[in-house]
């Protein structure tokens, strides 16, 4: 991250988009995650300050390295759409 506004978007767009649980899984990595963030909000984090900055919010993952999360309903249709060539 660049600064502290990029840290500030970044926790925002974390807390809006990525829905702690217990039951299930995201089964995206930190690497396709952290590039999310990157296309939605033009900040650039390394995976490992992506997995840091996670964690810090208390973000978990399972043995398999998976968080335990689920995506807004909003970033997993944008997501779709951009992979259909939609956006």
């Amino acid at each position: 991250m660049n600064n502290a506004d990029d840290r500030k978007t970044a926790i925002a767009f974390i807390k809006k988009h990525f829905i702690k649980t217990d039951e299930k899984v995201c089964t995206m990595s930190s690497y396709r995650l952290k590039h999310e963030l990157q296309y939605s909000t033009n900040v650039y984090m390394t995976e490992q300050d992506f997995v840091k900055l996670m964690e810090e919010l208390g973000y978990t993952k399972t043995i398999r390295n998976n968080w335990k999360m689920n995506l807004s309903p909003e970033l997993s249709k944008h997501i779709r759409n951009r992979e259909c060539g939609l956006w």
